[in-house]
Protein backbone atom coordinates (compact mmCIF):
# COMPACT_ATOMS: atom_id res chain seq x y z
CA UNK A 1 0.00 0.00 0.00
CA UNK A 2 2.68 2.49 1.02
CA UNK A 3 4.89 1.81 -2.00
CA UNK A 4 1.90 1.67 -4.35
CA UNK A 5 0.72 5.16 -3.41
CA UNK A 6 4.12 6.75 -2.63
CA UNK A 7 3.46 7.22 1.08
CA UNK A 8 6.45 7.95 3.31
CA UNK A 9 4.80 7.95 6.74
CA UNK A 10 3.91 4.36 7.59
CA UNK A 11 1.17 3.48 10.05
CA UNK A 12 -0.14 0.09 11.12
CA UNK A 13 -3.25 -0.95 9.23
CA UNK A 14 -5.56 -3.92 9.68
CA UNK A 15 -7.04 -5.93 6.83
CA UNK A 16 -10.80 -5.56 6.38
CA UNK A 17 -12.81 -7.81 4.06
CA UNK A 18 -16.27 -6.39 4.64
CA UNK A 19 -16.29 -2.61 5.01
CA UNK A 20 -19.55 -0.89 5.91
CA UNK A 21 -20.63 2.76 6.12
CA UNK A 22 -19.78 4.33 9.45
CA UNK A 23 -16.50 2.47 9.80
CA UNK A 24 -13.13 4.20 10.06
CA UNK A 25 -10.95 3.39 7.06
CA UNK A 26 -7.64 4.63 5.61
CA UNK A 27 -7.81 7.19 2.83
CA UNK A 28 -5.00 8.92 0.98
CA UNK A 29 -4.75 12.68 0.81
CA UNK A 30 -2.05 15.05 -0.39
CA UNK A 31 -0.66 17.45 2.19
CA UNK A 32 2.01 19.92 1.22
CA UNK A 33 2.87 17.97 -1.91
CA UNK A 34 3.24 14.60 -0.15
CA UNK A 35 0.80 11.71 0.05
CA UNK A 36 -0.28 10.70 3.52
CA UNK A 37 -2.75 8.26 5.06
CA UNK A 38 -5.56 9.49 7.27
CA UNK A 39 -8.06 7.20 8.99
CA UNK A 40 -11.49 8.72 8.39
CA UNK A 41 -15.11 7.68 8.91
CA UNK A 42 -17.02 6.51 5.81
CA UNK A 43 -20.02 8.83 5.62
CA UNK A 44 -19.24 12.46 4.88
CA UNK A 45 -20.65 15.09 7.21
CA UNK A 46 -20.10 18.61 5.86
CA UNK A 47 -18.28 20.89 8.29
CA UNK A 48 -21.16 23.37 8.10
CA UNK A 49 -23.70 20.68 9.07
CA UNK A 50 -22.14 19.02 12.12
CA UNK A 51 -25.30 19.33 14.25
CA UNK A 52 -27.80 18.62 11.50
CA UNK A 53 -30.07 15.58 11.92
CA UNK A 54 -30.14 15.30 8.14
CA UNK A 55 -26.46 14.37 8.07
CA UNK A 56 -26.23 12.24 11.21
CA UNK A 57 -25.46 9.08 9.21
CA UNK A 58 -23.25 10.87 6.70
CA UNK A 59 -23.21 10.80 2.91
CA UNK A 60 -21.62 7.51 1.85
CA UNK A 61 -21.74 8.27 -1.89
CA UNK A 62 -21.45 11.38 -4.03
CA UNK A 63 -22.92 11.10 -7.53
CA UNK A 64 -20.56 12.44 -10.17
CA UNK A 65 -23.51 14.10 -11.91
CA UNK A 66 -24.18 16.44 -8.97
CA UNK A 67 -20.70 17.20 -7.64
CA UNK A 68 -20.68 20.79 -8.87
CA UNK A 69 -24.27 21.48 -7.77
CA UNK A 70 -24.65 20.18 -4.22
CA UNK A 71 -23.29 22.42 -1.43
CA UNK A 72 -21.99 19.31 0.37
CA UNK A 73 -19.57 18.56 -2.47
CA UNK A 74 -18.80 21.50 -4.75
CA UNK A 75 -16.29 23.25 -2.47
CA UNK A 76 -14.65 19.94 -1.51
CA UNK A 77 -14.06 19.18 -5.17
CA UNK A 78 -11.61 22.08 -5.32
CA UNK A 79 -9.27 21.08 -2.51
CA UNK A 80 -10.51 18.10 -0.48
CA UNK A 81 -10.01 15.19 -2.85
CA UNK A 82 -8.83 11.79 -1.66
CA UNK A 83 -8.15 8.25 -2.82
CA UNK A 84 -9.77 5.28 -1.11
CA UNK A 85 -7.57 2.17 -1.51
CA UNK A 86 -9.39 -1.16 -1.77
CA UNK A 87 -9.01 -4.68 -3.13
CA UNK A 88 -12.51 -4.40 -4.61
CA UNK A 89 -16.11 -3.65 -3.70
CA UNK A 90 -19.38 -5.47 -3.15
CA UNK A 91 -22.54 -4.98 -5.14
CA UNK A 92 -25.86 -6.82 -5.01
CA UNK A 93 -27.82 -8.00 -8.03
CA UNK A 94 -31.58 -7.80 -7.53
CA UNK A 95 -33.72 -10.51 -9.07
CA UNK A 96 -37.24 -10.15 -7.71
CA UNK A 97 -36.90 -10.36 -3.93
CA UNK A 98 -33.54 -12.09 -4.18
CA UNK A 99 -30.32 -10.12 -3.74
CA UNK A 100 -27.11 -11.87 -4.81
CA UNK A 101 -23.80 -10.37 -3.63
CA UNK A 102 -20.80 -10.00 -5.94
CA UNK A 103 -17.23 -9.01 -5.18
CA UNK A 104 -15.88 -6.81 -7.96
CA UNK A 105 -12.13 -6.48 -8.38
CA UNK A 106 -9.31 -6.12 -10.88
CA UNK A 107 -8.44 -9.17 -12.96
CA UNK A 108 -4.87 -9.06 -11.60
CA UNK A 109 -6.08 -8.52 -8.00
CA UNK A 110 -4.07 -5.31 -7.62
CA UNK A 111 -5.25 -2.55 -5.32
CA UNK A 112 -7.91 -0.20 -6.65
CA UNK A 113 -8.16 3.50 -5.94
CA UNK A 114 -11.65 4.96 -5.62
CA UNK A 115 -12.03 8.72 -6.08
CA UNK A 116 -13.40 10.40 -2.98
CA UNK A 117 -13.95 13.65 -1.12
CA UNK A 118 -13.32 14.34 2.56
CA UNK A 119 -14.34 16.89 5.15
CA UNK A 120 -12.89 16.88 8.63
CA UNK A 121 -12.81 13.29 9.84
CA UNK A 122 -15.26 11.92 7.26
CA UNK A 123 -15.22 10.93 3.60
CA UNK A 124 -17.47 9.85 0.73
CA UNK A 125 -16.96 7.72 -2.38
CA UNK A 126 -17.72 9.28 -5.77
CA UNK A 127 -19.95 7.09 -7.93
CA UNK A 128 -20.80 6.99 -11.63
CA UNK A 129 -23.10 5.06 -13.93
CA UNK A 130 -22.05 1.41 -13.97
CA UNK A 131 -19.94 0.31 -16.92
CA UNK A 132 -19.03 -2.95 -18.63
CA UNK A 133 -19.68 -6.06 -16.51
CA UNK A 134 -20.78 -4.13 -13.44
CA UNK A 135 -23.82 -2.80 -15.31
CA UNK A 136 -25.27 -6.31 -15.36
CA UNK A 137 -25.32 -6.30 -11.55
CA UNK A 138 -26.08 -2.73 -10.51
CA UNK A 139 -26.64 0.67 -12.11
CA UNK A 140 -23.93 2.50 -10.11
CA UNK A 141 -20.27 1.89 -9.28
CA UNK A 142 -17.41 3.77 -7.60
CA UNK A 143 -15.20 5.91 -9.80
CA UNK A 144 -12.03 3.82 -10.04
CA UNK A 145 -8.97 5.80 -11.12
CA UNK A 146 -6.19 4.23 -13.17
CA UNK A 147 -2.63 4.50 -11.85
CA UNK A 148 -1.77 7.15 -14.41
CA UNK A 149 -4.26 9.68 -13.06
CA UNK A 150 -4.41 8.94 -9.32
CA UNK A 151 -1.81 11.57 -8.47
CA UNK A 152 -3.51 14.13 -10.72
CA UNK A 153 -6.71 13.64 -8.74
CA UNK A 154 -4.95 14.37 -5.45
CA UNK A 155 -3.26 17.59 -6.53
CA UNK A 156 -5.26 20.50 -5.14
CA UNK A 157 -4.12 22.82 -7.92
CA UNK A 158 -5.61 20.51 -10.54
CA UNK A 159 -8.62 22.29 -12.03
CA UNK A 160 -9.49 19.44 -14.34
CA UNK A 161 -11.06 17.24 -11.67
CA UNK A 162 -14.28 16.45 -13.50
CA UNK A 163 -12.44 15.39 -16.65
CA UNK A 164 -10.30 13.04 -14.57
CA UNK A 165 -13.44 11.41 -13.16
CA UNK A 166 -14.78 10.73 -16.64
CA UNK A 167 -11.90 8.31 -17.25
CA UNK A 168 -13.21 5.65 -14.88
CA UNK A 169 -11.53 2.25 -15.04
CA UNK A 170 -14.00 -0.56 -15.80
CA UNK A 171 -13.01 -2.97 -18.55
CA UNK A 172 -10.49 -4.88 -16.40
CA UNK A 173 -12.96 -5.67 -13.62
CA UNK A 174 -14.01 -9.18 -12.64
CA UNK A 175 -17.38 -9.88 -10.99
CA UNK A 176 -17.33 -12.87 -8.63
CA UNK A 177 -20.46 -14.17 -6.90
CA UNK A 178 -19.74 -14.52 -3.19
CA UNK A 179 -21.39 -15.85 -0.05
CA UNK A 180 -24.55 -14.15 1.17
CA UNK A 181 -22.86 -14.07 4.58
CA UNK A 182 -21.32 -10.75 3.48
CA UNK A 183 -24.72 -9.25 4.29
CA UNK A 184 -23.52 -9.43 7.89
CA UNK A 185 -20.60 -7.05 8.44
CA UNK A 186 -19.28 -9.34 11.18
CA UNK A 187 -18.37 -11.75 8.38
CA UNK A 188 -15.00 -10.08 7.98
CA UNK A 189 -12.61 -12.86 6.95
CA UNK A 190 -10.76 -13.71 3.70
CA UNK A 191 -13.55 -16.11 2.71
CA UNK A 192 -15.85 -13.09 2.30
CA UNK A 193 -14.25 -12.29 -1.06
CA UNK A 194 -13.90 -15.88 -2.23
CA UNK A 195 -15.69 -16.67 -5.48
CA UNK A 196 -18.43 -19.31 -5.36
CA UNK A 197 -18.08 -20.06 -9.08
Amino acid sequence: LFLRFDIKDKIKLQSCYNVAPGQDMPVIINKGGSNTISVLKWGLIPSWARDSEKFKHGLINARIESLTEKPSFKNLLKANRCLIPANGFYEWKKEGKKRTPYFIHLSNNELLAFAGLYDGGTYTVITTAAKERVAGIHDRMPVILSKGIEQDWLKVENKDALNILQRCLANELITDRVSSEVNNTDFNIPEAIKSLE
